[in-house]
């Protein structure tokens, strides 16, 4: 056995003594293949798990900019950071419920005494009060599975 083997196999049996797991090598697996494999698992660094796919925030952005009449690109981080609190609200939030609450003539203006003032409603309140206008509201909350219709600009 060459010089280097014997020193990466008492490197490998140092570490294993070290950490208190038993190095045992099999001798139907050659001693390069077993140090191989062994140094991988050593050294190999540490896979993180996959991040999920990032879901679309883009209809919610565009319906809240649009409602609070916010300008999107000005305002682009505030409105996705918005956007993804209201996202994880339930039911879930689609374009077509946001703007159809809280549009001119919709539940925010007829409901909310903001909105009875005329006021339009600030990107926190949507989030805020979105529970409350489904709980008065829900039969409009039908069909939340449904494709949401985003104009393209």
């Amino acid at each position: 056995m060459s010089t280097r083997k014997r020193e990466l196999r008492k490197l490998i049996e140092s570490l294993f003594d070290e950490y208190g797991v038993l190095c045992t090598f099999q001798h139907s697996i050659p001693l390069e293949e077993a140090i191989a494999d062994v140094a991988v698992s050593l050294f190999a660094p540490k896979r993180t798990p996959p991040k999920p796919p990032a879901e679309n925030l883009y209809p919610l952005v565009r319906a809240l900019s649009e409602v609070c009449s916010i300008d999107l690109e000005a305002n682009k981080s505030k409105l996705f950071a918005e956007a993804k609190r209201l996202n994880k609200a339930t039911p879930h939030p689609t374009y077509d419920l946001i703007v159809q609450h809280y549009r001119r003539g919709g539940t925010w203006y007829t409901e909310d005494w903001r909105g009875m003032r005329g006021d339009r409603p600030q990107l926190g309140q949507v989030r805020l009060t979105w529970a409350q206008i489904v709980r008065e509201c829900p039969s409009d909350i039908q069909g939340l599975d449904a494709p949401s219709t985003v104009p393209v600009i």
